[in-house]
């Protein structure tokens, strides 16, 4: 006959074991290289407006606001630079940002 202790280990392992099923797994994120020009800032949102190149396999160049999530990669930015990033979409679409953000100019 188990011990309570060996019944209460193994309860709690399935506790664990069904919380962590249960969990969404983290959405696929798609990548692509972006190049374009900051066209201004919103602080309070930490969106940067930046007019880009044609982004190969997504879309043609255009003016568009992307969220930045790093908050030392958005303080770095200034109207008027040339950069480089990498434009982070899920797989459903409903979240992008910029990330790596390279300040060419």
């Amino acid at each position: 006959m188990p011990s309570r202790c060996m019944s209460d280990r193994r309860a709690w392992l399935l506790a664990v074991a069904g919380l962590a099923a249960c969990g969404k797994p983290p959405e696929e994120v798609k990548r692509y290289p972006l190049r374009g020009v900051v066209l201004s800032l919103q602080p309070a949102d930490r969106i940067t407006v930046v007019r880009h190149e044609t982004i190969p396999g997504f879309m043609e160049s255009m003016a568009m606001e992307f969220p930045v999530k790093n908050p030392e990669e958005f303080a770095r930015l200034r109207v008027g630079q040339q950069i480089r990033a990498t434009l982070c979409q899920t797989r459903s679409g409903l979240e992008f940002w910029l990330e790596g953000i390279v300040v060419e100019k």
